[in-house]
């Protein structure tokens, strides 16, 4: 049984699915599988497959129909024989010593292993992100939720799946599984903050040990124009959805306004930075098309609305507020006077707030 499960879901990247292959050959540590799930690519990238696997012992191919990147994990995930698991995008590359050092890490007890990244623009810079290295020990539902909240969603640890390294039993205790992309925005951040969830330790270390390079026409690029409330939205309703499922996550249940908040708080800005391009019916129509999640929406919005100190302990309290008027703008109601009201009282007790733990 090998000690890392290496998953790549590939699809239509023949340009570079050989050079993310070579960084993987070129480990330093050697006992692990390699999964390549080609998601019904029409290009080259099956072919590319079958031959490494011929020429890499060590490698298994799936082959299946197109079903989304979620879908092609699951997959990989499925047959997954390793004691660590590993996520790794088909168009970028990693460095010799990325299983070398997460396996010794892992080895010490921790339930996961983050690391730094160097992102590749699309005019060829290189940037190195700004992370917050260290050791952190979460021995409650609380210190994981305060973790989730002031860690990951405020950027201070990747939430991206290709920059950590999990522990296959943790995934398999609380059957996880990435929900299907063509539903929710940002799969790989349901699935971390899941996991989370359950967590009682995490690693984060400066290594940079992943590079990963934007491509014009990728996902990431395709989203940067349009709005993605609902699957954003969405996203945050499952992450609920999962955790009412196990009673060490009650607390996360009972706070979830709060993630909510985190969830859609990116689109609500962007709102508000269109109010002079749209009008705000025009605004609130776009917002209005959450099919089945405009219930869970309308619910949890109005709890930010009532509960600006929840997020107190979170950046910039004065944008916060902001985005509560967004929220209340976008629930049709008439609020020029409360938000008025919200931004003084801010302004005259943020000091005393911010002292205050209302976890």
């Amino acid at each position: 049984m090998p000690k890392v499960s290496v998953i790549l879901p590939v699809y239509n990247v023949e340009k570079y699915l050989l050079r993310s292959l070579n960084s993987i050959v070129v480990q330093t540590f050697k006992d692990f599988e390699v999964i390549l799930v080609d998601d019904g690519s029409t290009d080259r990238s099956p072919e590319i497959c079958d031959q490494f696997a011929k020429e890499n012992k060590n490698t298994t191919v799936i082959h299946k129909k197109n079903g989304g990147l979620s879908s092609a994990r699951n997959a990989g995930l499925a047959i997954a024989k390793g004691e660590y698991t590993y996520f790794m995008d088909s168009d970028d590359y990693i460095e010799p010593i990325l299983l070398e050092t997460c396996v010794s890490w892992m080895e010490k007890g921790y339930d996961l292993v983050a690391f730094n990244c160097e992102v590749k623009e699309l005019d060829n810079s290189i940037s190195v992100r700004d992370h917050e290295y260290g050791e952190f020990k979460m021995n409650s539902q609380r210190e994981r939720f305060l973790f989730i909240l002031n860690k990951m969603y405020e950027g201070k640890i990747s939430w991206e799946v290709w920059a950590l390294f999990f522990k296959k039993e943790l995934i398999v205790k609380h059957n996880l599984s990435f929900y299907d992309n063509r539903l929710i925005f940002a799969e790989d951040q349901f699935f971390t903050v899941c996991y989370l969830a359950h967590c009682n330790s995490v690693i984060s270390v400066s290594d940079v040990l992943y590079t990963y390079e934007k491509r014009e026409g990728s996902l990431s690029q395709a989203v940067a124009d349009r709005f993605e409330i609902s699957r954003m939205s969405r996203c945050g309703h499952e992450v609920f959805n999962y955790c009412c499922q196990f009673e060490d996550c009650n607390y996360i249940v009972k706070r979830f306004p709060a993630l909510y908040y985190c969830y859609v708080r990116g689109e609500l800005r962007r709102a508000r930075a269109r109010l002079g391009e749209y009008n705000i019916e025009e605004l609130r129509q776009l917002f209005i098309d959450l099919n089945e999640d405009r219930d869970f929406f309308v619910k949890h919005s109005k709890k930010i609305s009532i509960y600006p100190q929840f997020f107190i302990r979170m950046r910039a309290p004065k944008e916060i507020l902001k985005d509560i008027f967004m929220v209340n703008v976008l629930n049709n109601k008439r609020c020029g006077l409360m938000y008025m009201v919200a931004q003084f009282r801010c302004s005259s007790k943020k000091k005393a707030l911010q002292t205050r733990n209302r976890y």
